[in-house]
This record gives C-alpha cells, structure tokens and sequence, in this order.
C-alpha cells in the first residue's frame, strides 16, 4: 500500500513541480523557446517524479527500493497530467521543406 500511495502522491507532486518550475522567469523563458528538458513534458515528468521520490526517499517516508520502484508508476501519472494540461502550442504546425534536386 506504501508502494501505491509513494507512487500517486510523488506523481501528482511532480505535476505541481513541473508547473512552478515552469513559471519561474528563468524557465519560463526557455520553456517558451523550446529548450529541453524545461519544454518537454516527458523529461520534466520523469525528472520531476524522480526528484520528489529521492526527497520521500531521503525524508525517510519511503525506503530507496521501494523509491526506486515507485518512479515508474509516478511518471506514468506525472506525464498522464502534464501532457493534459499544456495547451496545444499555437500557429500553424511545422511543414516539412521541399526537396532537394
């Protein structure tokens, strides 16, 4: 049960750790260029999640294995959220450019 709770609790604090890092003007701004992993949310889940698991871990809410077991879990629910919540980027969608001769 340990597992579990470590697991949707870190995920869900990855989620909010993504969104305050996010609008802090220094990462605010890469963000809005594009620059990874502040702009990806795939990296800034799995590297948020592995973050809040290492504070339980270190805390002494959880013990490191069941940290290192329960990241995986965490991303998939980190990442599920954050990719929800970023609105779809704005303008029209990148053309590939013509070919070559």
């Amino acid at each position: 049960m340990t597992f579990l709770l470590a697991a949707i609790f870190c995920g869900l604090g990855a989620v909010g750790l993504t969104l305050v890092l996010r609008a802090v003007p220094p990462v605010s701004g890469w963000n809005e260029r594009g620059v990874k992993p502040w702009a990806c949310d795939l990296c800034m889940s799995f590297w948020c999640s592995a973050l809040c698991l290492g504070v339980g871990a270190a805390a002494g809410e959880i013990t490191p294995p069941q940290a290192f077991f329960a990241w995986m879990p965490a991303f998939v629910v980190a990442y599920g959220i954050v990719q929800r919540i970023n609105p779809p980027p704005l303008g029209e969608p990148p053309v590939d450019p013509p070919p070559s001769e």
